[in-house]
């Protein structure tokens, strides 16, 4: 049995995971920030917050189960992709000037929704990857890593808010105000 760093397809698999939590932790600092910084509402800020909970309580059994039956890997491709477009609409429409809040409480539901999806499939594609002999050592670098970018990214995450996620307030205040009617 090959050392678990020496094999390709952990070190992949290690690597996509990283990117993915780095990019999920910044996310889950950066949209309540842009939802306080477009409402000054604390109140839409935890609507936020519970619409991204949502998912989980909706979704996570049947989910679980159904990624059991389903190719691990195509669901964890599928899920991705869905996640990737769903947050790569907030930028765009923030750079068209068609960003709305809704848009954002309704991205941010769906990319907890597939990511719930995503989840589930991912608990069980580490000990398919790696076989039984190496599945501590394959948690322990995955769980570690997560630790190290979670407590990172959180921190960094604040300074991670490039042009496109700093909208001037103006040009929200149409859609802020049709929201709240």
């Amino acid at each position: 049995m090959p050392r678990l760093w020496a094999d390709r397809a952990f070190r992949i698999y290690w690597l996509a995971r990283a990117i993915s939590i780095s990019g999920s932790t910044i996310t889950l600092v950066v949209l309540p920030i842009l939802v306080f910084q477009v409402t000054g509402s604390a109140w839409q800020t935890a609507l936020l917050t519970t619409l991204e909970s949502l998912p989980y309580l909706l979704a996570g059994l049947f989910a679980g189960a159904l990624a059991d039956r389903a190719e691990r890997r195509r669901v964890l491709v599928i899920t991705s992709l869905l996640d990737a477009a769903l947050m790569g609409s907030i930028p765009l429409a923030t750079v068209t000037g068609h960003l709305t809040l809704m848009q954002i409480f309704v991205v941010a539901f769906l990319a907890h929704a597939v990511f719930v999806w995503f989840d589930a499939a991912d608990f069980g594609a580490l000990p398919t990857l790696v076989g039984r002999e190496r599945i501590m050592a394959a948690n322990s670098a995955v769980a570690g890593m997560g630790t190290v970018i979670g407590i990172a990214g959180q921190r960094s995450a604040v300074y991670w808010r490039p042009p496109l996620a700093r909208p001037r307030r103006s040009r929200w205040m149409p859609s802020v105000l049709r929201w709240r009617r």
